[in-house]
């Protein structure tokens, strides 16, 4: 199987071609206003049975940040796949202005993964708790191991739908655990 690599970068745009575990093909582009018509560039002439571009399968959204006009043409391709949030970042850090432009972007990421993922930040908890293990060898080759945890975790102030769960007991946090096995 012919596998393809592309990393589409703000300078270069690079092509890795591996068939049976060895580099067959490699280019490398400099980067442009439009990124598409280079990758197709790129792409001419070669074969290959998949693509893909490192970590963006895996990925469940795509954070990106506005450093070059070619990133951005990519991200106007990959919000039609992927949930994507774009921040900007800001270009003089030593402006007064930055940091509190650096606080409303990240505010704004928290609201895209809250939104995107159904999720909502808590803020702050505490978490008091103890843990315990025993561990045997009776074996050369291995150890038999048990542990014990015991986790008290709490909302400090955290409303929800209207609701107070401040001083409640967080619903994610399991309040005793018990992995037991063999290594």
């Amino acid at each position: 199987m012919r596998s393809a690599g592309i990393d589409i970068g703000s300078r270069t745009i690079k092509l890795v071609v591996v068939d049976d575990g060895e580099v067959a093909v490699q280019k490398k582009l400099p980067g442009t206003y439009n990124p598409l018509a280079t990758c197709d560039e790129i792409l001419e002439n070669v074969s290959y049975d998949t693509i893909a571009a490192p970590f963006y399968w895996a990925a469940e959204a795509v954070i990106a940040e506005t450093t070059c006009d070619g990133k951005k043409k990519m991200f106007e391709l990959i919000s039609s796949r992927k949930p994507l949030h774009v921040m900007d970042l800001p270009q003089l850090c030593d402006e007064p202005q930055a940091i509190d432009n650096w606080a409303v972007m990240i505010k704004k990421l928290q609201q895209f993964l809250e939104k995107t993922f159904e999720y909502e930040n808590v803020g702050s908890t505490t978490r008091d708790g103890i843990a315990i293990t025993l561990d045997y060898s009776p074996f050369d080759y291995g150890h038999l191991y048990l542990d014990y945890g015991y986790v008290d975790a709490t909302y400090d102030r955290f409303f929800s739908d209207g609701e107070d769960l401040s001083g409640k007991t967080l619903r994610s946090v399991p309040k005793n655990i018990y992995p037991v096995g063999l290594k």
